[in-house]
């Protein structure tokens, strides 16, 4: 039997100022003159991250704004998660453990 896999759950960096101008995201970190022009698809993400949020729901919603397979773009969307958490844009949430009783 597969093990059931845990839902990563991201959110944006407190780190970052972000704001949106002109339909596209910008991204300005605090303690360096750094500034990062999200596209139209990375800007999408960018705001469903504004609140904790799976990479599969991103994925889901991404995949029905720009009519493409879900597969597809969970793959893209993955990708880029991976980039921003590394980069610190993004930071993993940690979900709460729930004690059955």
């Amino acid at each position: 039997m597969k093990k059931k896999q845990t839902p990563i759950i991201i959110s944006r960096s407190p780190s970052f100022f972000s704001r949106k101008i002109d339909g596209k995201w910008i991204l300005l970190e605090k303690n360096k003159q750094f500034v990062r022009e999200l596209n139209e698809t990375s800007s999408s993400i960018w705001e469903l991250a504004k609140k904790p949020t799976s990479v599969n729901t991103i994925a889901k919603k991404i995949s029905r704004l720009y009519q493409h397979p879900y597969d597809d773009v969970l793959k893209d969307v993955s990708l880029f998660v991976q980039d921003y958490l590394h980069e610190g844009f993004l930071v993993e949430v940690q979900q709460p453990t729930i004690n059955p009783r």
